[in-house]
């Protein structure tokens, strides 16, 4: 593998490290919360157990959302380097304050404080995002680039996969104050995350280029960044293309109806459970993720090309795991198409960083955010609607279709320009 910017490189790969580290601990911290409430705060009320999972589910991640396109101005106003330690550090402190709560406060008014403190997190963490998204192009370009976005898609998924595992074995581990002590170790790696970016340097827009947006005023900056986007065609699509593939790839948390209904013979036949087929299917999903981020680190594949096979197999995958009834054929499928969509979203995320100008990257990101953010949500809306009157198979062919058809708007609409923005 051959490296074009080894400064910038080295400096990714501590940024790299670092954000690894940190996704573990928030990864461990949201497990930890999930059975904290299960186990210690609502062990025989599902009701209210239900109600809490929602609130703190969408604490979580709701008003980073919402705010996105706003934070995407001030992270283009900001030096990036700083920013992205004060969210770190800032996080860290929010999530010690928790940690107090934990150690001085009865149960229901801890669980209570959680929900603001989870809130303004989520505003920090969607900084924070905004501002790393941003920093790639003024670090690396051409394969470096795809590269490191294929490492970073890597750790994501890693450290998603292996939250469960280690969430469960650490409350096995500590008897007593489970859910505190993992809150203390992510507080820590918080911390650690953020001190180690003064160890390196991660520039930023020229200040004369922030001087003058700053003279444009906020309002007119963001309605800037929403014109550069607006007039550019091929970013309408991409946020098209990316919203309905998110869409349909939230349907994942149909797993578990697919298993009780057309997989069930088969299943049964075998003599697996319900929970091992599950199982199973999560766990050949991340092993098409890792494989595609490790093959995008390797190989560097970013082209018209790429794009428009890997949506092509997304829809194909999506419509024949609708039709099987096998198990084995069904897993085979979804390591397919997971594989598939994670080298997609690295097209997706490779255009915006390549062809949009780095002062501009803030608010682009913003507004990408925040549409393509809800993509998944509205999916779990509609799919809850929808299998209360059709087959669950029905709606996974339904889905390739949609994706099949935008394979063949997006073979029309999309070229990709072999130019990258200069800094």
């Amino acid at each position: 593998m051959t490296i074009y910017n080894k400064k910038g490189w080295r400096t990714f790969l501590i940024v790299w490290i670092s954000q690894g580290l940190s996704a573990l601990g928030s990864a461990l911290s949201n497990y930890a919360l999930l059975f904290w409430l299960t186990q210690n705060v609502y062990p025989n009320d599902k009701e209210s157990l239900a109600l809490s999972l929602t609130g703190i589910g969408l604490a979580s991640v709701l008003p980073g959302i919402l705010l996105s396109p706003f934070i995407g101005v001030w992270t283009d106003r900001w030096d990036r380097k700083k920013t992205m330690m004060l969210m770190d550090i800032g996080q860290g402190m929010l999530l010690f304050l928790l940690l107090v709560c934990f150690w001085t406060l009865p149960t229901n008014t801890t669980l209570w404080l959680s929900f603001p403190i989870i809130s303004v997190m989520s505003i920090l963490n969607a900084v924070h995002s905004i501002s790393l998204s941003s920093s790639y192009v003024m670090l690396l370009k051409g394969k470096d680039l795809i590269r490191a976005n294929g490492m970073m898609s890597t750790m994501f998924t890693a450290t998603a996969f292996l939250a469960p595992f280690l969430t469960a074995v650490l409350f096995s581990v500590f008897k007593v104050n489970q859910a505190p002590s993992i809150l203390l170790l992510d507080t820590l790696t918080f911390f650690a995350s953020g001190t180690s970016l003064f160890l390196i340097d991660i520039p930023s827009p020229k200040q004369e280029e922030k001087d003058k947006k700053e003279s444009l005023g906020f309002k007119r900056e963001l309605l800037t960044g929403i014109e550069f986007v607006k007039r550019k065609p091929l970013f309408l699509w991409m946020l098209f293309f990316e919203f309905v593939v998110i869409f349909s790839f939230s349907s994942e948390i149909l797993y578990p109806l697919l298993v009780k209904e057309s997989l069930a013979p088969d299943r049964e036949q075998l003599g697996w459970s319900e929970t091992y087929s599950i199982a199973m299917l999560e766990t050949v999903s991340f092993a098409g993720a890792t494989i595609a981020g490790l093959l995008l680190s390797w190989k560097a594949w970013y082209s018209r090309q790429t794009f428009l096979v890997s949506y092509f197999i997304c829809g194909i995958m999506l419509f024949f795991f609708g039709l099987t009834t096998s198990v084995i054929w069904s897993a085979i499928i979804v390591f397919l198409a997971v594989l598939s969509q994670t080298i997609l979203r690295d097209q997706f995320y490779v255009t915006w960083q390549t062809q949009i100008p780095p002062n501009m990257q803030g608010r682009a990101f913003g507004l990408r955010r925040f549409i393509s953010y809800f993509a998944a949500p509205v999916g779990f809306f509609i799919f809850g609607i929808v299998t209360t009157h059709l087959k669950t198979n029905l709606l996974y062919c339904s889905l390739g279709i949609l994706l099949l058809l935008a394979f063949l708007l997006a073979y029309k609409v999309i070229q990709f320009p072999s130019r990258q923005h200069s800094k």
